[in-house]
This record gives structure tokens, C-alpha cells and sequence, in this order.
């Protein structure tokens, strides 16, 4: 009898000991991913506020590029449509995966901000650092916002 519960003493031990084990190296796998999931979240975000429609979120490569450039760039890896009038620092982008401007009003369009503020300068002049974040929205009136 004194042998039967040495042995299961034992067992327990031996079964708590792994429970520990796996669980210290579940979090260390938890902490990594969510590492991961920081440094790879979204930092250029396409968004029809007209429709409340998120239409591309994407991971990209900023440094030293212009706005115009990532979203040509995105926007092409998707296979999604665009236009775009004037070239460097006139462009503007008139129509994004099929969304026209003018089509939700006279002033209604495409514009893009920078970390939540929207620069007084086209897409084909503004230089990006690393750590920005590009968001496009379509919205009813371009000059309000």
C-alpha cells in the first residue's frame, strides 16, 4: 500500500512539474506573438467613411517613400483599381478600387493623413518616415476635413 501511493506521489509531482514547464513556455510563445503582432501591425489603411467600409489594411514598407508610392505599391499587390491625375507633387488620386470622386457629392473624394493629421501637400510630395502611419478616406466633403 505505502509502495501504490509512493508510486502516484510521485506521478503527481512528475505530472505537475511538466504542467509548469508547458505553461512557462505557452507564455513565452504568447509573449513572442504578440511581439510579432506589434511590430507587424497595419500602417497604411484604405477606408470609405461614406459607407463606414474598411477597404485595405496593409503592413508596408514607409521609409524614405511617398504617400503616392506605398499606395501604388498596395494598392497593385491587392489587384485593386486606381486612378490618379498629375504626377510628383500634383497628383491626387480620383478613384480607388472603384470608388469615384464626386460620386457622393461635389466635394466628396479621396484624401489621406498622416498619424491623424491631413498634410496641406499631395500624396506625390509628402516623404514618410518609418514609424508613420498612411490612412486614405473617401469622404463627402474633402475640404472640411
Amino acid at each position: 500500500m505505502k509502495k501504490k501511493i509512493t508510486l502516484i506521489m510521485l506521478v503527481v509531482i512528475i505530472c505537475s512539474g511538466l504542467i509548469m514547464i508547458s505553461n512557462k513556455f505557452q507564455g513565452t510563445q504568447l509573449e513572442n506573438l504578440s511581439t510579432n503582432n506589434k511590430e507587424q501591425s497595419e500602417n497604411l489603411i484604405i477606408y470609405d467613411e461614406t459607407e463606414k467600409k474598411t477597404i485595405l489594411t496593409a503592413k508596408v514598407d514607409l521609409e524614405n517613400k511617398t504617400v503616392e508610392e506605398v499606395t501604388q505599391e498596395a494598392l497593385k499587390n491587392q489587384e485593386m483599381g486606381y486612378t490618379m491625375l498629375g504626377s510628383g507633387d500634383t497628383v491626387y488620386f480620383t478613384m480607388i478600387n472603384g470608388i469615384q470622386e464626386r460620386t457622393k457629392g461635389p466635394l466628396s473624394g479621396w484624401c489621406y493623413y498622416i498619424n491623424g493629421n491631413k498634410p496641406s501637400i499631395s500624396a506625390g510630395a509628402y516623404r514618410l518616415k518609418a514609424e508613420d502611419k498612411v490612412e486614405w478616406k473617401f469622404i463627402k466633403n474633402g475640404l472640411k476635413n
